[in-house]
Protein backbone atom coordinates (compact mmCIF):
# COMPACT_ATOMS: atom_id res chain seq x y z
CA UNK A 1 0.00 0.00 0.00
CA UNK A 2 1.45 3.36 -1.03
CA UNK A 3 1.56 6.60 0.93
CA UNK A 4 -1.42 7.99 -1.00
CA UNK A 5 -3.54 4.91 -0.24
CA UNK A 6 -2.72 5.13 3.48
CA UNK A 7 -3.57 8.84 3.47
CA UNK A 8 -6.88 8.22 1.70
CA UNK A 9 -7.94 5.49 4.15
CA UNK A 10 -6.96 7.61 7.13
CA UNK A 11 -9.06 10.51 5.92
CA UNK A 12 -12.10 8.58 4.71
CA UNK A 13 -15.25 9.38 6.70
CA UNK A 14 -16.34 6.57 9.02
CA UNK A 15 -18.72 4.08 7.42
CA UNK A 16 -22.31 4.78 8.36
CA UNK A 17 -23.80 2.08 10.58
CA UNK A 18 -26.56 -0.07 9.12
CA UNK A 19 -28.64 0.75 12.23
CA UNK A 20 -30.36 4.15 12.22
CA UNK A 21 -29.99 6.50 15.16
CA UNK A 22 -33.71 6.91 15.95
CA UNK A 23 -35.76 3.87 16.94
CA UNK A 24 -39.16 3.50 18.60
CA UNK A 25 -41.33 0.62 19.72
CA UNK A 26 -44.91 -0.37 20.44
CA UNK A 27 -46.60 -3.52 21.69
CA UNK A 28 -49.98 -5.17 21.39
CA UNK A 29 -51.86 -8.25 22.57
CA UNK A 30 -53.01 -10.92 20.11
CA UNK A 31 -54.54 -14.39 20.25
CA UNK A 32 -54.93 -15.77 23.75
CA UNK A 33 -53.18 -13.04 25.77
CA UNK A 34 -50.00 -13.26 23.73
CA UNK A 35 -47.98 -10.06 23.38
CA UNK A 36 -45.91 -8.77 20.49
CA UNK A 37 -43.20 -6.13 20.92
CA UNK A 38 -42.20 -4.29 17.76
CA UNK A 39 -39.16 -2.00 17.48
CA UNK A 40 -38.51 -0.08 14.28
CA UNK A 41 -36.35 2.48 12.54
CA UNK A 42 -38.27 5.75 12.73
CA UNK A 43 -36.90 7.13 9.47
CA UNK A 44 -38.00 4.03 7.56
CA UNK A 45 -41.45 4.19 9.15
CA UNK A 46 -41.88 7.84 8.17
CA UNK A 47 -40.92 7.35 4.52
CA UNK A 48 -43.89 7.85 2.23
CA UNK A 49 -42.16 5.80 -0.45
CA UNK A 50 -39.09 3.66 0.20
CA UNK A 51 -36.09 4.03 -2.07
CA UNK A 52 -33.21 1.60 -2.27
CA UNK A 53 -32.55 -1.65 -0.40
CA UNK A 54 -35.27 -3.52 -2.31
CA UNK A 55 -34.82 -6.97 -0.75
CA UNK A 56 -36.13 -8.05 2.67
CA UNK A 57 -34.06 -10.43 4.77
CA UNK A 58 -35.01 -11.76 8.20
CA UNK A 59 -32.99 -13.61 10.79
CA UNK A 60 -35.36 -15.51 13.10
CA UNK A 61 -34.14 -16.80 16.45
CA UNK A 62 -36.21 -19.45 18.25
CA UNK A 63 -35.98 -18.83 22.00
CA UNK A 64 -35.73 -21.97 24.19
CA UNK A 65 -39.11 -22.69 25.79
CA UNK A 66 -37.74 -22.53 29.33
CA UNK A 67 -36.88 -18.86 28.78
CA UNK A 68 -40.28 -17.82 27.36
CA UNK A 69 -42.91 -16.28 29.66
CA UNK A 70 -46.69 -16.75 29.64
CA UNK A 71 -47.17 -13.87 27.18
CA UNK A 72 -44.72 -15.40 24.72
CA UNK A 73 -41.90 -12.95 25.47
CA UNK A 74 -38.37 -13.88 26.61
CA UNK A 75 -37.37 -13.39 30.24
CA UNK A 76 -35.02 -10.56 31.21
CA UNK A 77 -31.86 -12.67 31.12
CA UNK A 78 -32.77 -14.05 27.72
CA UNK A 79 -33.39 -10.56 26.35
CA UNK A 80 -29.80 -9.73 27.23
CA UNK A 81 -28.50 -12.74 25.28
CA UNK A 82 -30.68 -11.92 22.29
CA UNK A 83 -29.39 -8.37 22.33
CA UNK A 84 -25.81 -9.62 22.19
CA UNK A 85 -26.60 -11.93 19.28
CA UNK A 86 -28.23 -9.07 17.39
CA UNK A 87 -25.24 -6.85 18.08
CA UNK A 88 -22.98 -9.59 16.74
CA UNK A 89 -24.88 -9.85 13.47
CA UNK A 90 -24.87 -6.08 12.97
CA UNK A 91 -21.14 -5.92 13.66
CA UNK A 92 -20.44 -8.69 11.14
CA UNK A 93 -22.50 -6.93 8.44
CA UNK A 94 -20.98 -3.55 9.26
CA UNK A 95 -17.41 -4.86 9.20
CA UNK A 96 -17.98 -6.49 5.81
CA UNK A 97 -19.49 -3.28 4.41
CA UNK A 98 -22.69 -5.04 3.36
CA UNK A 99 -25.10 -2.60 1.70
CA UNK A 100 -28.14 -3.03 3.93
CA UNK A 101 -30.05 -1.39 6.77
CA UNK A 102 -31.74 -2.86 9.80
CA UNK A 103 -35.33 -1.63 9.93
CA UNK A 104 -37.08 -3.72 12.57
CA UNK A 105 -37.01 -6.11 15.49
CA UNK A 106 -40.03 -8.27 16.34
CA UNK A 107 -40.43 -10.29 19.53
CA UNK A 108 -43.45 -12.57 19.93
CA UNK A 109 -44.53 -16.18 20.51
CA UNK A 110 -41.05 -17.26 21.58
CA UNK A 111 -39.39 -15.72 18.51
CA UNK A 112 -37.02 -12.83 17.89
CA UNK A 113 -37.01 -11.60 14.28
CA UNK A 114 -34.33 -9.21 13.02
CA UNK A 115 -35.51 -7.47 9.86
CA UNK A 116 -33.21 -5.95 7.24
CA UNK A 117 -33.61 -4.29 3.88
CA UNK A 118 -30.76 -5.25 1.58
CA UNK A 119 -29.17 -4.24 -1.71
CA UNK A 120 -26.24 -6.66 -1.85
CA UNK A 121 -28.05 -9.95 -1.22
CA UNK A 122 -25.05 -12.20 -1.92
CA UNK A 123 -22.86 -10.40 0.61
CA UNK A 124 -25.67 -10.39 3.17
CA UNK A 125 -26.25 -14.13 2.71
CA UNK A 126 -22.55 -14.88 3.13
CA UNK A 127 -22.15 -12.85 6.32
CA UNK A 128 -25.48 -13.97 7.84
CA UNK A 129 -24.57 -17.60 7.22
CA UNK A 130 -21.19 -17.10 8.93
CA UNK A 131 -22.92 -15.45 11.90
CA UNK A 132 -25.48 -18.26 12.10
CA UNK A 133 -22.72 -20.85 12.46
CA UNK A 134 -21.47 -19.02 15.54
CA UNK A 135 -24.88 -18.94 17.27
CA UNK A 136 -25.08 -21.61 19.97
CA UNK A 137 -28.20 -22.80 21.80
CA UNK A 138 -30.73 -21.40 19.31
CA UNK A 139 -32.40 -22.57 16.17
CA UNK A 140 -31.89 -19.85 13.54
CA UNK A 141 -33.80 -19.43 10.29
CA UNK A 142 -32.82 -17.01 7.53
CA UNK A 143 -35.81 -15.92 5.44
CA UNK A 144 -35.77 -14.11 2.08
CA UNK A 145 -38.38 -11.73 0.73
CA UNK A 146 -38.77 -9.02 -1.88
CA UNK A 147 -39.67 -5.36 -1.56
CA UNK A 148 -40.75 -3.52 1.57
CA UNK A 149 -44.07 -5.35 1.94
CA UNK A 150 -43.11 -7.18 5.14
CA UNK A 151 -41.93 -3.99 6.81
CA UNK A 152 -44.97 -2.00 5.74
CA UNK A 153 -47.48 -4.68 6.77
CA UNK A 154 -45.87 -6.13 9.89
CA UNK A 155 -43.68 -3.40 11.38
CA UNK A 156 -44.59 0.11 10.22
CA UNK A 157 -46.97 1.54 12.87
CA UNK A 158 -50.57 2.22 12.01
CA UNK A 159 -52.03 5.62 13.00
CA UNK A 160 -53.43 3.94 16.11
CA UNK A 161 -50.03 2.50 17.02
CA UNK A 162 -48.38 5.91 16.58
CA UNK A 163 -50.92 7.18 19.13
CA UNK A 164 -49.96 4.35 21.49
CA UNK A 165 -46.35 5.47 21.17
CA UNK A 166 -47.39 9.02 22.13
CA UNK A 167 -49.29 7.69 25.15
CA UNK A 168 -46.27 5.64 26.20
CA UNK A 169 -43.98 8.66 25.96
CA UNK A 170 -46.27 10.63 28.27
CA UNK A 171 -46.40 7.68 30.68
CA UNK A 172 -42.61 7.36 30.60
CA UNK A 173 -42.24 11.06 31.46
CA UNK A 174 -44.31 10.49 34.59
CA UNK A 175 -42.32 7.42 35.58
CA UNK A 176 -39.01 9.18 34.95
CA UNK A 177 -40.21 12.05 37.13
CA UNK A 178 -40.78 9.63 40.01
CA UNK A 179 -44.45 8.70 39.71
CA UNK A 180 -45.46 5.50 41.49
CA UNK A 181 -46.94 3.16 38.84
CA UNK A 182 -48.91 1.29 41.51
CA UNK A 183 -50.87 4.33 42.67
CA UNK A 184 -53.92 5.78 40.89
CA UNK A 185 -53.39 9.02 38.98
CA UNK A 186 -55.85 11.73 38.03
CA UNK A 187 -55.80 11.80 34.25
CA UNK A 188 -56.91 15.04 32.59
CA UNK A 189 -58.18 14.56 29.03
CA UNK A 190 -58.48 17.60 26.75
CA UNK A 191 -60.96 18.13 23.94
CA UNK A 192 -61.09 20.96 21.39
CA UNK A 193 -64.10 22.14 19.44
CA UNK A 194 -67.21 24.29 19.34
CA UNK A 195 -68.62 25.20 22.79
CA UNK A 196 -71.98 23.55 22.19
CA UNK A 197 -70.34 20.29 21.03
CA UNK A 198 -67.93 20.30 23.98
CA UNK A 199 -70.85 20.77 26.38
CA UNK A 200 -72.43 17.64 24.92
CA UNK A 201 -69.19 15.71 25.35
CA UNK A 202 -68.94 16.85 28.97
CA UNK A 203 -72.49 15.74 29.71
CA UNK A 204 -71.95 12.38 28.03
CA UNK A 205 -68.68 11.64 29.80
CA UNK A 206 -70.05 12.66 33.17
CA UNK A 207 -72.47 9.79 32.68
CA UNK A 208 -69.43 7.54 32.08
CA UNK A 209 -67.78 8.45 35.39
CA UNK A 210 -65.59 11.37 34.27
CA UNK A 211 -65.50 14.69 36.12
CA UNK A 212 -65.72 18.07 34.43
CA UNK A 213 -62.46 19.83 35.32
CA UNK A 214 -62.63 22.83 32.98
CA UNK A 215 -64.89 24.03 30.19
CA UNK A 216 -63.69 27.14 28.40
CA UNK A 217 -63.99 28.81 25.03
CA UNK A 218 -63.07 26.08 22.57
CA UNK A 219 -61.66 23.56 25.03
CA UNK A 220 -62.84 21.03 27.61
CA UNK A 221 -60.89 19.08 30.24
CA UNK A 222 -62.41 15.96 31.76
CA UNK A 223 -60.71 13.99 34.53
CA UNK A 224 -60.85 10.50 35.99
CA UNK A 225 -58.69 8.31 38.20
CA UNK A 226 -56.77 5.64 36.31
CA UNK A 227 -53.72 3.43 36.55
CA UNK A 228 -50.45 3.85 34.64
CA UNK A 229 -50.96 0.53 32.87
CA UNK A 230 -50.03 1.08 29.22
CA UNK A 231 -52.86 -1.17 28.06
CA UNK A 232 -55.41 0.68 30.22
CA UNK A 233 -54.21 4.04 28.93
CA UNK A 234 -54.46 2.91 25.30
CA UNK A 235 -57.96 1.57 25.86
CA UNK A 236 -59.21 4.80 27.47
CA UNK A 237 -57.62 7.15 24.94
CA UNK A 238 -58.95 5.17 21.97
CA UNK A 239 -62.42 5.26 23.53
CA UNK A 240 -62.21 9.01 24.06
CA UNK A 241 -61.12 9.55 20.46
CA UNK A 242 -64.24 7.69 19.35
CA UNK A 243 -66.39 9.83 21.65
CA UNK A 244 -64.77 12.97 20.27
CA UNK A 245 -65.34 11.88 16.67
CA UNK A 246 -68.99 11.03 17.40
CA UNK A 247 -69.54 14.56 18.75
CA UNK A 248 -67.60 16.44 16.08
CA UNK A 249 -64.72 17.57 18.33
CA UNK A 250 -61.01 16.70 18.60
CA UNK A 251 -59.38 14.70 21.37
CA UNK A 252 -56.12 16.50 22.21
CA UNK A 253 -54.47 13.99 24.55
CA UNK A 254 -53.98 13.62 28.28
CA UNK A 255 -51.76 14.62 31.16
CA UNK A 256 -51.38 13.84 34.84
CA UNK A 257 -49.50 15.12 37.85
CA UNK A 258 -46.69 13.07 39.38
CA UNK A 259 -47.90 10.84 42.22
CA UNK A 260 -45.26 9.52 44.61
Amino acid sequence: MGIFDRFKKKNEPPRRSIVGEAWEFYSYVFGEEQRASIAFDVKAAQEEAHTGHPHCRRAILFVPEEHVGAEGLPDREELGRLGQLEKGLVEVLDAAGVDCRQVGRMTYNGLRELVFQVTDTAAFAEQAAAWKKQVKGYEVELVEGEGWKFFDEKIRPTPQQWRWIGDRRTRDQLLNAGSDPHKPHTFEHTFLGAPEDLAEVAEFLEGEGFLRARLGEGHLVMSRLSTLSADDINEVTEYLREVAEDHGVDYDGWGAAVVR
